[in-house]
């Protein structure tokens, strides 16, 4: 299943706007690494209440874990409480009779919001702007900023820290006010 189609099936709102391009893109993107290559980075401004953290913070490893049960990702956003309620949401899908009917009861026992984990060595870290010394196939930055005046912040935090994580360059940064040269 594509991961358009996956995101139809999941989310339970409906889904408008050029939603499937960027699901495509980040499905072409996760088959790279899934296969071995290398990824890329991607920086996308989406503006608030687009679906930009369904589609990338708690949509995207229930559905990688579909196809590349071994990939481990790093998501990061401007607080940790966020990023393990995205995590809770995305174990509530992976946890769902419907999901588990159709791939399989793949995770481990015991998992912390923080760190979800899969049978087949797959990893899904949830952070706030913290350093973390992980390694991971891709990192996903959503929200970096809570305020304007902590885009500085975020950019350092972004070039210093999320760049350096990823073992196969692929890096998404979706926000609504951080630009990175």
């Amino acid at each position: 299943m594509n991961y358009y189609n996956f995101m139809k099936k999941y989310w339970k709102e409906p889904i408008e706007g050029d939603i499937q391009y960027i699901c495509d893109d980040f499905q072409m993107s996760v088959e790279r690494i899934g296969l071995g290559l290398r990824g890329r980075e991607l920086v996308a401004k989406m503006p608030p209440r687009s679906g930009k953290s369904h589609i990338f913070s708690i949509m995207s490893v229930p559905w990688a874990w579909t196809k590349y049960p071994h990939l481990k990702f790093l998501m990061a956003t401007y607080d940790r409480r966020l990023a393990e309620k995205f995590a809770h949401e995305a174990k509530l899908i992976m946890d769902s009779p419907e999901y588990k009917e159709q791939f399989g009861d793949i995770l481990d026992e015991g998992n912390s919001l923080a760190s979800l984990t899969n049978k087949y060595g797959g990893e899904r870290h949830a952070i706030g702007k913290e350093i973390t010394s992980r390694g991971v196939d891709m990192v996903i930055c959503d929200d970096l900023t809570l305020q304007q005046d902590a885009v500085g912040r975020a950019q350092d935090w972004f070039d210093m820290v999320a760049r350096t994580r990823s073992t196969r360059g692929a890096l998404w940064l979706i926000d609504e006010q951080i630009q990175i040269g």
